[in-house]
């Protein structure tokens, strides 16, 4: 048999044997060779030939084996060296490239060729584009997946949305799920969309670092999988609220994710498989946190995450850029300057909520107040010993929430405005207990603010008085799950027509997964008592909110505070102590402060800027 039909040990694709066999055009040969696909006459292809010698007359000699074995006609051929470039029409490459590994003389033929791969991979690229919405053209298709990546992108936070796309009402109109074939098509299309905003691999890592894919109904990754061969470097990825129920479900996650920190996977039913902490963290060595809780390796008896890479030599003269590892300023307990009407309204509020909604709306809500509220879920937390989550444990908060990212109706409104309206609100969110007894639970800081719309003279420019309120606290929903959650809340306050005088002109509350009080706890560093202080006294303690000053000293106390603060340029905390020095006598504290910058004893940071 002919030497020339022998290929490399191990190698597939061109058969011995004699005679004519489908695929060849002339019979010269036994060689089987595939049927060449539709032809496209105005595409001329470059092939790389390799292994054929290097002299001119070798270079025909190839060239009429080619021809005679693809076969195919061969449009011009150049040779550099040992590389000959040949050129044959693009239907016609692949009979050429069947060739590869080919025993010719007493050598092997490489023959390879980028530029159809090229093509090909964007002709696979287009009909998948094409076929994921069949109804409309390819062009309409890319345009459409490309607005949905775009309105889903957040490049501060360099996160990429995907949770919820069967509700995304831009999809949904384009009949994107109308059918389980687009349904499945849909993912790999948005991918390739996606693929083309970036030019590398590079950009694409410095681009995102986050993505959501939760609450997609997801029984298994398989229809998502181009994300992880388009994105591998990724860092951070929810799973949330899907139906992954063993870890061979996961698919091409398990083994591109290589450089995975954070993962959430509540919500799936493996998450509740015995050795779930062990599992995460075998397929991703990389881990730090998982459903939000930092991983106890130690607890687990697992080993310490592997150390970064060593970056590469940097050219002399640049500096490598040091992270922070703390804040400039150490935590400090809450900031009050009040005249009594924040802290008063503070107590009445969250000892009131829980058992009688009506008479807080009463007393502090009319028709011009507004209300919002938003789901943190992705917010740190700790874990809550006992209490099983839901797998969808964000579900009673979706309808209302302002947060944008979980809004897909966009007609929704989200700003409840009006006593009535926020009262509906309420009543249809979970009821809940808020427990006032442990002030270290809780954090909160009043201060005055100016400009607020004036309620009896509404062409006053100038507007009038009133106090914003932040807190920071917990409550547990009622009900058989028990689940404790952390929250947020800025309250304005101002004057108006209420049952006492007092109007919540605009109520913004964030809910988030239970993450315990240590962020609030204040540390050991106030830069006035490392410098024996204004006057070396400590800040006074914060007030817990069952305890709220009701006596005229404490009135004129926050009076002379405001005062103070307004006169002479020092920070809230050395305003206090300057007050706290003089005995509460604001003209001892005056001459206290006159005297203390006469004398340079006053530290830069004393000073607001």
């Amino acid at each position: 048999m002919d030497s020339a039909l022998k290929r490399r040990p191990g190698t597939s694709g061109i058969k011995k044997g004699k005679g004519k066999t489908k695929g060849t055009s002339n019979g010269s040969s036994g060689a089987s060779v595939p049927n060449a696909p539709p032809k496209k006459a105005s595409k001329l292809v470059d092939v790389k030939v390799f292994g054929w010698g290097s002299s001119s007359s070798d270079r025909d000699e190839v060239v009429d084996f080619i021809e005679g074995m693809a076969p195919c006609r061969i449009r011009k051929s150049k040779s550099a060296g040992k590389l000959l470039t040949i050129t044959v029409p693009y239907h016609q490459a692949s009979l050429v490239l069947a060739l590869d590994d080919i025993s010719y003389k007493d050598n092997f033929l490489t023959i390879k060729s980028q530029t159809y791969q090229h093509i090909v991979k964007n002709e696979v690229a287009e009909n998948t584009i094409k076929e994921a919405a069949p109804l409309a053209k390819k062009e309409e298709t890319e345009a459409i997946l490309s607005n949905v990546l775009t309105s889903r992108y957040n490049a501060d936070a360099k996160m990429l949305d995907l949770s919820h796309l069967a509700e995304d009402p831009t999809l949904k109109s384009a009949g994107f799920f109308e059918q389980a074939s687009t349904r499945h098509k849909m993912f790999p299309a948005m991918m390739i969309v996606a693929d083309k905003h970036f030019k590398t691999a590079a950009e694409k890592k410095e681009a995102l670092h986050s993505v959501t894919l939760a609450y997609n109904g997801l029984q298994n990754l398989n229809a998502v999988s181009p994300l992880s061969l388009s994105f591998p470097a990724i860092k951070n990825l929810s799973l949330e609220g899907n139906n992954i129920k063993t870890w061979n479900d996961l698919g091409d996650f398990r083994y591109r994710l290589r450089d995975l920190e954070q993962l959430i996977l509540a919500g799936n039913p493996v998450s509740n498989d015995d050795r779930y902490v062990q599992e995460c963290v075998r397929i991703w060595p990389k881990l730090l946190r998982l459903d939000n809780v930092v991983i106890d390796r130690a607890k687990f008896s697992l080993p310490p995450p592997p150390p970064p890479k060593a970056e590469p030599p940097k050219a002399a003269g640049i500096v490598k850029h040091v992270p922070l590892t703390g804040f400039p300023l150490g935590i400090k307990p809450g900031y009050i300057l009040d005249s009594g009407v924040g802290m008063k309204f503070l107590t009445d509020f969250f000892t009131t909520y829980d058992g009688n909604k009506t008479k807080l709306l009463a007393d502090y809500y009319d028709a011009e107040s507004t209300f919002s509220v938003a789901a943190n879920t992705l917010a740190p937390r700790v874990e809550q010993p006992g209490v099983k989550i839901r797998s969808n444990p964000w579900v009673d908060y979706y309808p209302f929430s302002r947060n944008l990212h979980r809004t897909t109706n966009q007609e929704t409104r989200r700003i409840h405005k009006g006593a009535a309206a926020i009262g509906k609100v309420w009543s249809s969110l979970p009821r809940t207990k808020h427990d006032v007894s442990d002030a270290t639970h809780w954090v909160y800081d009043v201060w005055p603010v100016e400009g607020l719309p004036d309620p009896t003279n509404p062409h006053n420019i100038h507007g009038v008085t009133g106090v914003i309120c932040t807190v920071h606290g917990e409550f547990e929903e009622l009900g058989p799950s028990g689940v404790r959650r952390s929250f947020d809340r800025v309250f304005t306050l101002g004057p108006g027509p209420t049952a006492t005088g007092v109007k919540v002109v605009n109520d913004m509350m964030t809910v988030r997964p239970f993450g315990g009080c240590d962020a609030w706890k204040p540390t050991p560093d106030d830069p006035a008592a490392a410098n024996g202080g204004l006057l070396g006294a400590q800040m006074a303690p914060v007030v817990p909110v069952a305890q709220v000053p009701q006596d005229q000293a404490d009135l004129i106390r926050q009076q002379h505070l405001f005062e103070l603060y307004n006169h002479t340029n020092l920070t809230e905390q050395y305003t206090i102590l300057c007050l706290d020095q003089a005995g509460g006598d604001l003209q001892q504290a005056y001459a206290s402060f006159e005297q203390a910058k006469l004398a340079g004893a006053l530290p830069a940071e004393a000073f607001r800027s």
